[in-house]
């Protein structure tokens, strides 16, 4: 076997059996001999026989597919044992021939093979991160592709446009700074609450307008204030746009990115304005983020980059010892508090990025922009 079928820095004995000895492992080498996919880690696969002849539909075979470390993983091999030796014929069987593919540490697609309830031959599958099909028995089965034949999956593969990329997808829109504690958003907020007048003001305004009265001394100082508060609010503006335009759009990002707990991604990459963008056209599509550099690692300890992140890291890792996290620094993908984004941006200058699409596909990110060289 090939161990370039596996990440470089997920190979072990143990793996490299698992793939060796796979069904799977035609599916696995097509893949990489095209994409350059490779396994990055192995999941647990439940085969769920369904005899409901509901609606004159015959009975089906559908797969779940498990984090063979998970407490729910080990029920099932509890119950699975216990249902042999009670001689209990099971609805599901369990297999640890299932993996997941990634092109330099993203998800793409896990491949496992499954029964058929029309041959005794196996059928090929890959479930991805995205549906794929109008139609299928089960939610999960519209972003899953089967077939007796591999290059049959091959074929869907390409006539649904489902190839593997290695753009993982972040736009402007993904990346905020901050002043004075505050987003830009924030601060346009505030604009309409300054705008706001009493009608004692508005009246006095009013009249001042239109026939000339003096404004009293009181409304002049508060409509004073108000000034001083615009040009407070347009500033923070200006200096927010200036930030984000050095900060982001005109330096390298560095992100760190995890979808499990046993590896990482490390991606440099930059900003590039599009010349095909025109006005009236979204403003996120007015940028691109292009990668310079990308590697799959075990541990951040093990980046070419970890010199320039290492401040960065420890930062988070004190950020997040008392909260739930991976890799100890990288905030859990389910944990969704706006307090501590908003803290960890503010005090660290990171940017949390979750990309949210299926269990065992969702990734959590760290946008570090501009490293050693912030202006706030």
């Amino acid at each position: 076997m090939n161990k370039d079928y596996i990440s470089k820095c997920m190979q072990s004995k143990e793996l490299n059996k698992m793939v060796k000895d796979s069904k799977t492992l035609p599916l696995i080498a097509e893949l990489h001999h095209l994409y350059g996919v490779e396994v990055m880690r192995p999941l647990g696969l439940q085969i769920v026989y369904d005899e409901r002849n509901y609606e004159d539909k015959p009975a089906y075979y559908y797969e779940k597919i498990h984090n063979p470390n998970s407490s729910k993983w080990k029920d099932l091999e509890e119950q699975e044992q216990h249902d042999k030796e009670d001689n209990v014929t099971s609805k599901s069987e369990l297999s640890k021939d299932c993996f997941m593919l990634g092109l330099n540490g993203v998800p793409y697609g896990a491949v496992y093979c499954t029964h058929s309830s029309i041959s005794d031959n196996l059928l090929f599958c890959i479930r991805l991160s995205k549906d794929v099909k109008e139609r299928g028995t089960t939610d999960t089965d519209k972003r899953t592709l089967k077939s007796f034949k591999v290059a049959q999956i091959i074929k869907g593969i390409k006539k649904r446009d489902a190839m593997p990329t290695c753009m993982v997808g972040f736009t402007r829109d993904n990346f905020t700074v901050l002043h004075e504690g505050l987003s830009k958003r924030d601060w346009e907020y505030q604009v309409d609450d300054v705008y706001r007048f009493n009608t004692k003001q508005m009246k006095a305004m009013f009249l001042n307008v239109i026939k000339k009265e003096p404004l009293s001394h009181e409304v002049s100082q508060e409509l004073n204030e108000t000034s001083l508060k615009i040009d407070k609010v347009n500033n923070a503006i200006e200096q927010l746009d200036k930030s984000f335009t050095h900060n982001i759009l005109e330096s390298d990002i560095h992100l760190i990115g995890a979808s499990n707990s046993d590896s990482l991604v490390v991606i440099k990459g930059a900003f590039k304005k599009m010349e095909t963008w025109q006005e009236g056209m979204n403003s996120s599509l007015k940028h691109m983020f292009i990668i310079k550099d990308q590697e799959h690692v075990k541990t951040i300890e093990d980046s070419k980059y970890f010199d320039v992140l290492a401040s960065t890291v420890v930062m988070m890792k004190m950020a997040m010892e008392d909260k739930s996290n991976i890799h100890g620094f990288i905030p859990f993908s389910k944990y969704r508090d706006s307090t501590l984004r908003k803290t960890l941006l503010e005090n660290n200058g990171v940017n949390i990025i979750e990309q949210e699409t299926y269990p065992h596909f969702t990734s959590i990110w760290l946008g570090i922009p501009n490293v050693g060289e912030v202006i706030v």
